[in-house]
This record gives C-alpha cells, sequence and structure tokens, in this order.
C-alpha cells in the first residue's frame, strides 16, 4: 500500500515539530533498510511543496515536489488533489480538510493545544486558524498521535470524543550518536534552546541570568532561538554588563548542537507548556545536566534525571543554578542519571511504534 507522507515541514524553520518530523522519517528508512517494514507491504512517498529549504538524504522514501503555492495554502487547497485516497500521515499539527471530509484515512500528530493554553502567545490569525482546524482534524481524523501522556490527558479533557482513536507515542531523545561534533570555544555557559515564544519562557530565563551575575557567579549564558514568525517577540531591557554575557545563536546544525550540550555548565529548559520536550533528553544523551520547569510533562519525560524549578520564578532559577554550581558532585550525579535517562527514548522505538499503528489501522 501507498503511503503519502505530508512534506510541508521540510519547507519551515527548524522548530521541535519539525526535528520529530524529521527523526521519525528518517528511522522509518532506517528499518526499511533493515527490512524490519516490508517494502511489499508499505511504500512510502513524501509529497512536498518546491519551495523546500531542508534536506533530508533518505534511502528509501522518495520526496516528490507537488504544486505550485506555499504554506497552508498548497497543503489545503493542492495536497489532496495529488493525495487522493492514499493514506496520509501529517507530522506537524495541520492536515488538508478536504482529505479529512472525503478520504479520512489519515493519521495527524498534535505536539500540543498551546494555542488553547496560552492564547497570548501566538498572533490573532494563527490563533484563530488553529482554533478552526484543530477540532476538525480531531473529529475527523482516522486516529491521532500525541508525544506524551501529559499532553494526550490535556487533549482528552478538551475534547473527549476522541479517547478511543488516540495514541501517545513518545519523541525520541538525540540524533544520531555518530555525528562528530564540531569544535567551538565557549565552554562553561548556561545553555537555552528554544524559540521566541512565551511560553517558553526565555524572559525568566534573562531574569535568573541577571541574579547570577549580580551574585557574581563566572557563568555566560549561550541561547539557541528560532525567531518563528507567529509569536510576539521577547521585549526585555537588559544592563550592557548583562548583555556582554549573553551569546546569541539563530541557528545550528547538528554536530554544533553536539558540541553546545557537551561543552555547557547545564541547560536550563524554563518552558511554561511543553508537548514532551526534545531538548532535555537531548542534552543528557551528551552529558549536559539539565535543570527544567517542573510542570506534568517534563516530570514525565525527566523523572529522577535533573533539578526543578518552578518557571514563574527567576529567583528560583537562580537559586537552582546556584546550588549546581556550588555543587560539583550533584552535577557529576546528574550527568550519570541524565545518560541512563536518556537511554529510554529512541527515535527507533518512536518510529516501530508509530508503524505498528499504521498496521493495526489498515488491518
Amino acid at each position: 500500500m501507498e503511503i503519502i507522507i505530508n512534506g510541508r515541514f521540510l519547507t519551515q524553520k527548524m522548530t521541535g515539530v519539525q526535528r520529530y518530523a524529521f527523526q521519525l522519517i528518517k528511522e522509518i528508512d532506517s528499518l526499511i533498510e533493515k527490512e524490519e517494514i516490508d517494502k511489499k507491504k508499505f511504500q512510502f512517498k513524501i509529497f512536498a511543496p518546491k519551495n523546500i529549504i531542508h534536506k533530508l538524504k533518505l534511502k528509501h522514501i522518495p520526496i516528490r515536489k507537488i504544486g505550485f503555492l506555499k504554506g497552508h495554502f498548497w497543503e489545503q487547497l493542492e495536497l489532496p488533489f495529488y493525495v487522493k485516497n492514499k493514506p496520509l500521515i501529517c507530522l506537524g499539527n495541520t492536515a488538508p480538510l478536504i482529505s479529512l471530509f472525503l478520504n479520512k484515512k489519515m493519521i495527524v500528530t498534535i505536539h500540543d493545544l498551546g494555542f488553547k493554553y496560552f492564547p497570548e502567545n501566538y498572533r490573532f490569525l494563527f490563533r484563530t486558524f488553529y482554533s478552526i482546524i484543530i477540532p476538525i482534524i480531531l473529529k475527523y481524523a482516522w486516529t491521532i498521535i500525541t508525544v506524551s501522556e501529559s499532553e494526550k490527558r490535556l487533549i482528552l479533557k478538551r475534547y473527549p470524543f476522541v479517547k478511543n482513536k488516540i495514541f501517545a507515542i513518545p519523541q525520541g531523545g538525540f540524533i544520531e550518536t555518530s555525528l562528530t561534533p564540531t569544535e567551538i570555544e565557549e565552554k562553561n555557559y548556561l545553555l537555552y534552546i528554544g524559540s521566541l515564544s512565551k511560553k517558553k519562557n526565555l524572559i525568566n530565563f534573562l531574569l535568573s541570568f541577571e541574579i547570577i551575575v549580580n551574585k557574581n557567579i563566572p557563568l555566560k549564558a549561550i541561547i539557541i532561538a528560532s525567531e518563528g514568525k507567529i509569536f510576539e517577540r521577547v521585549n526585555i531591557k537588559l544592563k550592557p554588563e548583562i548583555k556582554e554575557r549573553i551569546k546569541f545563536i539563530n541557528k545550528v546544525k547538528d554536530q554544533e548542537l553536539i558540541s553546545y550540550y557537551k561543552n555547557a555548565f547545564c541547560l536550563v529548559f524554563p518552558s511554561l507548556h511543553e508537548g514532551a520536550g526534545i531538548p532535555p533528553i537531548e542534552a543528557m544523551s551528551c552529558g549536559c545536566p539539565v535543570l527544567c520547569s517542573d510542570i506534568p510533562v517534563l516530570r514525565e519525560r525527566c523523572n529522577e534525571a535533573v533539578i526543578y524549578f518552578n518557571p514563574y520564578s527567576p529567583e528560583d532559577i537562580a537559586e537552582k543554578i546556584i546550588f549546581l554550581f556550588e555543587n560539583p558532585k550533584l552535577r557529576e550525579e546528574l550527568i550519570k542519571r541524565g545518560y541512563e535517562r536518556a537511554k529510554i527514548f529512541k527515535w527507533e522505538d518512536t518510529a516501530k511504534r508509530t508503524i505498528k499503528l499504521l498496521e493495526r489501522l489498515i488491518s
């Protein structure tokens, strides 16, 4: 059977949603290579717009550029015409409504309902569009995948009618560990990875860093943050002596990302909400201690391998960072716990569970 994968993610900036799609498809391709997926039973193809900005090297899953439009217009108007009645996998929260109404053979990954929990984080048009399309997807899609049990419970709380067709499949941990890290000069810094979305809570990280600088703790900060058009810009005034100890990076390759994890004093992950949260597990895989928000999904994801803080309190974030700085033995213990915790989360397992669900639906 021919299975179509919605390749719109290949045209979007890299955030957690796009990384999920990349890693899942690469693992499915790897399972085909290892003959753990029967090529006679499933033939996967990616249909994508022409404005692809990312390269995805695959051996067994062809990428076909179709149509002339971009973005939502491509997804809603052109993709259904090419998919026709074939099963369609959409990995990035959205899906073509025409295919839903006429075909319904669709698996959609809903990462989270952030636009509902934190509406002020999103621009009006984005929020309005998602408020319309997400309930339709949940009602008419063949099945729904989400990335954690915590998010599954939240979705069911708002949309109980999806009870029999929603499945939580955890995301993997890190990208290929065979990648050779790129050498970087920076050492001994606090690492923040995320977007400029308000729910990612960059402001409280910066305020906590200001406290740390004022207490003469010899740490710098590196912020790796892609700026999405849908998010309101972070607006905060910092003193020059604070700013000079912060480095902003817009985009890094995977090899560089490994190095930033390995050379960091710790990852600080202050999100107010996550569907799952990829960076903490990536950090653990690289021997980087993690301090993160005390929220249910990160408790589920990280267990006892991290130090938790109140994400709404810059003072508590700073206090936990200073505590780790003053206790090097605890830092070493977190590194050990992190390595063990990260082993639980493998993209191969994510791919296998996704394929098993697909087989179940088709049979």
